[in-house]
């Protein structure tokens, strides 16, 4: 059984961002779930996924998301799905507070 605490996870720091693998993909067949805490007036770079379909659940902040050709506010309580080769970036617009979400990724 896999059961664990958030607060348990250490902490991948990218710079823009920083990472909780919550569900690693070492653990699951083809499944891969993180809490991505963007940093304020930061941003994660466009980048695409071949082979993954990607769902954001936004927990807190406000956040920029770029898709394809579109550009979306995304704020708490929404979801969003990204779909494999699509490019996507996000940007947290706060100067003071993260921008907040899990994304759950599904690999073919």
């Amino acid at each position: 059984m896999y059961a664990k605490k958030w607060e348990d996870f250490p902490e991948d720091d990218q710079g823009y961002a920083i990472y909780h693998r919550l569900l690693p993909k070492e653990s699951a067949t083809n499944l891969d779930i993180a809490l991505v805490r963007v940093k304020p007036g930061r941003e994660i770079p466009a980048h695409t996924h071949e082979n993954e379909d990607q769902a954001y659940i936004v927990l807190e902040g406000r956040g920029i998301l770029r898709l394809g050709g579109e550009e979306r506010e995304l704020s708490e309580k929404m979801i969003v799905h990204i779909p494999p080769h699509t490019k996507h970036s996000v940007r947290n617009p706060d100067d003071v507070h993260e921008f907040k979400y899990i994304y759950v990724a599904s690999w073919f």
